[in-house]
């Protein structure tokens, strides 16, 4: 963390999780309420405009 923010790679993974838990099989591998803490997690760090965009993309991605 570096000034109040989450580093680049915690950024990178934060957005890791989200996408891949879009993907149906990947409910086996992630543990329960990863993917929605992660997501709070991107809206309180970075906006809720631009978190929302980017889940938004992340859940259309494997539709």
């Amino acid at each position: 963390m570096y000034k109040d923010k989450p580093s680049r790679t915690a950024y990178k993974v934060a957005l890791n999780i989200v996408t891949l838990g879009a993907k149906p099989e990947m409910s086996r591998v992630l543990p329960p309420g990863i993917v929605q803490a992660t997501e709070k997690l991107l809206v309180a760090s970075n906006g809720r405009d631009f978190a929302m965009t980017i889940i938004k993309i992340s859940n259309n991605f494997y539709d």
